[in-house]
């Protein structure tokens, strides 16, 4: 008897420890979803401290891809905090405002009320397409004088903000002042863009020299203040691929005056590849710049080997030996010039298409016949005394694009020309 009812208390234990550990299990099942969520709270950083996260992944690179400047990426901080507030409690210098719908970016400076209202520069933007740039306050965060925007080109005196998006300059083919992308500065104003904000080449200068880190920028949908600013500057017809308003631009006049040699021309026969190297930290013509496609002697020694350099420049020269014209002849040896193709009359639209179909073959006799683009390009930016070599074969291997070509026809438009309005650049 005494067997069985110690049995009895120890079955009744049993069965007690079990309905407490299987409803302490029960809660602790029904706890956890609202656990997780407590701790996913818990790792939340601050508005601020996520954009500073996001910027320690990406601003490393020199490179900004289209996708760190999509909507969705707009700072939380955009959605919590006024911009007077935010400004009230600043000790920058100046405040960054840009509007979307106008196209605009405008920079403030402290006025001696102590609030941001006076216009220091205001100028045409670029925005993103498709709403790609997104809005809300940030604030600026780093610069670099050239940035590469992968798939696009390079821009110059950009400036970041906290949240990946850029303000600089307009696109240029390379890290070149004077390889500017004329479409991407004459789109200024407009939505163009992956996201970054492009703006005129002084303004961007601007706030690289001026605007400390920290400074705000606000970007606003449409065009709230409906600001008007200066029209966008004309292209100097002198220097097509220079932004008009570069405070580091130096004219021709200027460069020669100061015996400054920006360029060194490297022509390969074996090629026929003209390129333009500019100088690199040590001073050594290294960093190729442009390469152009070129004719060049007909036969061996037409076309001289050896080093030389421009000394003589004619808007238009004509040859006596067939009475035709070529445009931008800038002369390296004797009366050897690089020049354009062939032009019946000193007229843009009489070009006679054989001579231009023949670029990158051996068919002058000896002078570096190229594209009007690429002659212009070498007219306008290589001042009096730079080196011309001219090598047989191809040593260094360089290459250039043939020019499109064109239907054989008796006189056109070279398709290159700057100043051809259908111009491919």
């Amino acid at each position: 008897m005494k067997i069985k009812l110690s049995t009895i208390v120890l079955i009744t234990v049993l069965i007690i420890i079990a309905i407490v550990g299987g409803t302490k299990l029960g809660h602790q099942n029904e706890d956890t979803p609202q656990q997780t969520v407590e701790n996913t709270d818990n790792s939340e950083t601050t508005p601020r401290e996520t954009s500073k996260n996001n910027v320690t992944q990406t601003s490393s690179s020199n490179q900004v891809t289209q996708e760190t400047t999509k909507k969705g990426s707009t700072p939380i901080i955009s959605e919590k905090l006024d911009v007077d507030e935010v400004l009230s409690n600043s000790n920058a210098d100046y405040f960054i405002y840009i509007e979307l719908g106008g196209g605009t970016i405008t920079v403030y400076g402290k006025s001696v009320s102590g609030k941001y209202d006076e216009v220091i520069k205001s100028s045409p933007a670029s925005v993103g397409l498709d709403q790609s740039t997104p809005t809300g306050i940030f604030y600026l965060k780093g610069r670099k004088e050239w940035m590469e925007i992968e798939g696009e080109g390079f821009v110059r005196y950009a400036t970041m903000s906290d949240h990946d998006v850029s303000i600089s300059s307009a696109l240029y083919e390379t890290d070149d002042g004077n390889t500017l992308i004329r479409k991407s500065y004459l789109g200024l104003g407009q939505p163009a863009t992956g996201g970054n904000i492009y703006t005129v080449a002084d303004t961007a200068y601007w706030i690289t020299q001026h605007c400390l880190d920290g400074t705000v920028i606000q970007i606003v949908e449409e065009s709230p203040k409906n600001i008007v600013c200066d029209p966008l500057p004309e292209l100097n017809s002198e220097y097509f691929f220079t932004d008009p308003t570069d405070p580091s631009h130096k004219t021709l006049a200027e460069l020669e005056e100061a015996g400054d040699l920006p360029y060194s021309i490297y022509l390969e026969k074996g090629s026929f590849t003209m390129t333009v190297y500019k100088k690199d930290e040590n001073g050594d013509y290294t960093i190729p710049v442009r390469a152009f496609n070129t004719a060049v002697g007909r036969t061996a020694g037409r076309t001289p080997v050896g080093t030389f350099e421009i000394y003589k420049k004619e808007r238009w020269h004509q040859f006596s030996y067939n009475g035709g014209f070529a445009q931008y002849a800038t002369s390296y040896y004797g009366n050897l010039f690089i020049h354009s193709p062939i032009y019946g009359l000193m007229e843009i639209d009489t070009m006679l298409a054989e001579f231009y179909n023949e670029i990158g073959t051996n068919s002058t006799a000896g002078c570096l016949r190229t594209t009007s683009y690429a002659s212009y390009w070498v007219y306008s930016y290589c001042p009096m005394g730079t080196p011309v070599m001219i090598v047989n074969g191809s040593p260094k291997g360089t290459i250039s694009e043939k020019p499109p070509k064109i239907p054989d026809v008796y006189m056109t438009t070279d398709p290159t020309d700057p100043f051809n309005p259908d111009s491919i650049y």
